[in-house]
This record gives structure tokens, C-alpha cells and sequence, in this order.
């Protein structure tokens, strides 16, 4: 068994080549692309399942040039790109197959190329009762890249095999999607424990959330008692029960992001609701701090609730979320009283700001930094750098603004202070190990002599020049890079 890594490179190199065309080929809106349905797709899959099958009968655990994950990962890009350019007609026939393979093992219809499939061999990578191994597993990342590229906005009510009614608003006509199961509340249940109990890594998990949240974007009016009845059983059995073991309550709540993100786009009643259960868990020992950053995870932008993926997306429904959630966190920071729920709050606030463009939260600016700069002093080198990153980009905003403007009447002259030496503290590989954190803080350094008067930060000139000299020998280039710059700026601050 040689080195895969070698190999999985050139294969993602040449299948990244080709995404980088089709994508081109997909922004020119060229009439050719969704005819790779019928070439270039089954062959991938071929590819794919043949290795999936090849890997498990050579008896070794470890992965191959198929069943990588950045490999999968890029070819899934690629089968979504095609699916997004199909027709609801097309994408009937193609989802039909996909959905045979998948969930009956019949891959004859969606497998096709050189490769010959065994079709004594089950590809039931979803089956609660077959133990498919992680190789068939990871094939499903090509199953939700192409589900989530389904038609948008589903009007009808799901039939015997689930009849959907999309609205195509630029043909002028409704057209159909039939999505090929019985029972779509079972089959959205059966994924949402499979990605709990039964995926072995991130790209599996992921994968399940991305169908789930896609599914419930798009056609949650025929998906009612799913959203009343079996996400406040999951939420009840998987999140809140303190017995369970924790990782799997982390991923329980990741899940509960991504349903909730799904509703949210497409302003559903129940999107708020959702997300607001999170706050029920900030007094928790184990999880608070997984409850505090999905708050922002339910609101962040993703590659997969997209418009080119016929997502479903009210407008403001990022502005709408922020001004519900915002001063309820905001509250919850001030509770000196209760120390493991301020910080579950703080830990929230970060994961939402950083979330959401600056244009939704701006006028809380004020009443935002001084907690922001608590937020520094927490023990997680992600929340630092976003906080910083938060921070640097609200300069760079104001600098592109109106410099003098923005000398005049920063916000953040009443902090430099606490912000020059917190930054300088995060900029040193002694304080602070993580790489990002450092060159966060140093491209702070170097821009707020741009936005802060000369003699407001003078008194900080002599000390932070000297700091900044022993970032000049960081272990990292591209630290010591961002030290250069940050020393220069301030050795030629003059008033």
C-alpha cells in the first residue's frame, strides 16, 4: 500500500480543472452544460462507486484515490453545477435514479461507464442496517450535492411519491418535481439520526445536513409534522438529555443549525422558534459554548442555500434574525451574576456578528465593542480571531469611508487603549500559539493609526514599537510579513 496523497492530489487537480470550466461554463448560462447529465455525471459516479466496492473487497482501512474526501468533495462540485443547469423535467429522471441507487441499491441507472459494478455487492450507504463502511459513506456527498440543487419554491403537497409544484417564474409556467420516496418525514428523519449515529467523519455529516436543510428550505409547507413533531423529539432526546455523550450532542446541535438555517432563509414561523431553543442550553456544563456559536451558524452564509441552487431566501431575513437575537444576547453578556451563561452569550455574540454584514448591526456599534473586548479575554482562539477580524474590518470599512471623518469620530478612540494592548498581546507566539490570531492582530496594528488621532495613541508609540520587534522574528513568514508592515505604519505616525 503505497502513499494515496500523491495520487488524490493529481485527481482533485484534474477534477478542480474541470469544475473551474463547467463553473465558467455555468456563469456564460452556455445551453450545452445539462447535457453532461447524461456523459459526464454517470461516469463520476461510476468512478466513485466502482472504488467505493474496489476498496472495501482489498480488506485495508485505509482510503483510496476514490473514496478521498477533497477528491469526493470536488467531483460533488461538479455534479452540482450540472444538476443546477437541468430543467424540473430532467431533474425528475436524474433524481429518480439517484434516489434507486441510493436508497434501493439499484445503481445501474446512475452508475454507467468502463468500470463494470458488481451487482451482487450492496451499495446501501444510508442503511441503518448494513454496516456500509465509511468508502460507500462518503459517496454521499454526491447524493446532497445534487439534491440541494433542486428546483426552488415547492407549492404542492407531497402524493404518493411525493409530488412537488415548483413555480419556474422565468418560463412562466408551474412545473413538477417528483422526489422518489414515500415517505418524505421518514427518509428526512432517518438522515437526520444517520448523521448522528451512523456518519463516520465531517464529510459525511455535513452531507446529511446539507439534504436536510435544503429539503426543509425548499418544501416545508409538505413537511409540517417533521418540523412539529420530530425536530422537538430530536431536539428532546439528542440535544437536551444531559446523559447523552457530549460529542454527540455537539453534533446533535450542528444538525439543529443547519434545520434552522434551512427555515430561516425562507422566513418560516418555526425559524425563530428554533434557534431561540439554543439559549435554553447557555446554563449547560458541557454544550453552552456549542449552543453560543451555533447561534451564528444558524445565519451565516454557506455554498449550499444558494441562489444558483434554487434555495428559497426572503429578503432581510438576516436583519430580522439579528434584531431578535441581538438583544437578547446583548442582556445575556451583562449577567455578571451568572458567569457560565455571560460567557455562552459572549461566545453567541461573536458567532453572530461575525456572522451577519456589518450594515445589520452597525448602530449597535457602541454598545457592541465593550463586549466584543471581553470577548478577547475568552480562552478560544477562533472567537479571538474573529473578534479581531470583526474589528478589522469595520476599519478597513471606515478607512475606505473617509480617513479624516473617521479620525474624528471613531468609536473605538474611548478603547484604544485596551485595544492596542490586547492586540499587541495576540500578536506574540509567547502569548498567543495560534498563527491567525497573530496576523489578525497585527493587521489591526498597522491600520489603527488610520482611523484613531496621533494624540490618542502617541503614549502607546514607544511601547508598541517595541513589542512589534519581536514579532520581526516570529517562526511564521507570514506573521513576521504583517509585523513589518505594522511596525512601519507606526514608526511613521506623526501628528
Amino acid at each position: 500500500e503505497g502513499d494515496v496523497e500523491p495520487a488524490a492530489a493529481y485527481a482533485h487537480a484534474l477534477l478542480a480543472t474541470l469544475g473551474d470550466v463547467l463553473s465558467a461554463k455555468v456563469v456564460r448560462a452556455d445551453v450545452d452544460v445539462p447535457k453532461y447529465v447524461d456523459g459526464l455525471v454517470p461516469r463520476l459516479f461510476n468512478l466513485f462507486v466502482y472504488a467505493a466496492f474496489a476498496g472495501a473487497e482489498s480488506e485495508s482501512e485505509s482510503e483510496s484515490v476514490g473514496t478521498h474526501p477533497r477528491v469526493l468533495g470536488v467531483a460533488g462540485r461538479i455534479v452540482n453545477l450540472v444538476v443546477q443547469t437541468l430543467d424540473a423535467k430532467r431533474q425528475e429522471t436524474f433524481v429518480a435514479a439517484l434516489f434507486d441507487a441510493y436508497l434501493k441499491g439499484e445503481v445501474g441507472n446512475l452508475a454507467i461507464g468502463h468500470q463494470k459494478v458488481p451487482v451482487e455487492r450492496q451499495f446501501m450507504p444510508f442503511d441503518a442496517d448494513v454496516d456500509a463502511g465509511f468508502r460507500q459513506k462518503n459517496l454521499a456527498t454526491l447524493f446532497a450535492q445534487a439534491v440541494v440543487a433542486l428546483h426552488k419554491e415547492v407549492r404542492g403537497l407531497f402524493r404518493l411519491l411525493s409530488t412537488l409544484v415548483y413555480s419556474d417564474t422565468d418560463a412562466g409556467v408551474d412545473v413538477q418535481v417528483k422526489l422518489p420516496v414515500e415517505d418524505p418525514t421518514a427518509f428526512l428523519g432517518t438522515l437526520l439520526d444517520w448523521s448522528v449515529h451512523r456518519a463516520e467523519n465531517s464529510l459525511e455529516r455535513d452531507s446529511a445536513w446539507h439534504v436536510i436543510s435544503a429539503v426543509l428550505n425548499k418544501r416545508a409547507q409538505d413537511l409540517e409534522s417533521f418540523i412539529a413533531e420530530r425536530l422537538p423529539a430530536f431536539w428532546s432526546s439528542e440535544i437536551e438529555d444531559g446523559s447523552r455523550p457530549v460529542e454527540g450532542r455537539r453534533l446533535a446541535l450542528s444538525a439543529w443549525a443547519w434545520v434552522s438555517k434551512g427555515l430561516l432563509l425562507r422566513s418560516h414561523p418555526q425559524a425563530l422558534p428554533s434557534a431561540e431553543r439554543l439559549f435554553q442550553l447557555f446554563d449547560d456544563a458541557e454544550v453552552s459554548w456549542d449552543a453560543g456559536r451555533a447561534v451564528g451558524q444558524v445565519v451565516v452564509p454557506d455554498k449550499v442555500l444558494t441562489k444558483s441552487n434554487h434555495a428559497v431566501i426572503k429578503i432581510l431575513y438576516a436583519q430580522k434574525y439579528m434584531n431578535a437575537m441581538l438583544p437578547r444576547i446583548v442582556e445575556g453578556a451583562k449577567l455578571i451574576s451568572e458567569p457560565r451563561r455571560q460567557t455562552a452569550h459572549l461566545v453567541a455574540l461573536t458567532s453572530l456578528i461575525t456572522s451577519i454584514p456589518k450594515s445589520t448591526y452597525a448602530y449597535e456599534l457602541p454598545t457592541l465593542i465593550p463586549l466584543l473586548l471581553r470577548g478577547l479575554e475568552l480562552p478560544d482562539a477562533e472567537i479571538r480571531a474573529n473578534v479581531i477580524e470583526t474589528f478589522l474590518s469595520a476599519a478597513q470599512a471606515d478607512v475606505e469611508a473617509n480617513v479624516k471623518i473617521s479620525k474624528e469620530g471613531s468609536l473605538i478612540s474611548g478603547h484604544s487603549s485596551t485595544l492596542v494592548s490586547t492586540m499587541l498581546r495576540n500578536s506574540s507566539a509567547k502569548e498567543m500559539p495560534n498563527a491567525r490570531v497573530r496576523i489578525a492582530a497585527l493587521k489591526y496594528l498597522a491600520i489603527i493609526p488610520q482611523i484613531v488621532r496621533y494624540d490618542v495613541l502617541h503614549p502607546h508609540k514607544p511601547a508598541v514599537l517595541k513589542e512589534l520587534t519581536k514579532a520581526l522574528d516570529d517562526p511564521k513568514r507570514a506573521v513576521r510579513k504583517e509585523a513589518v508592515d505594522a511596525r512601519s505604519n507606526w514608526y511613521t505616525f506623526n501628528g
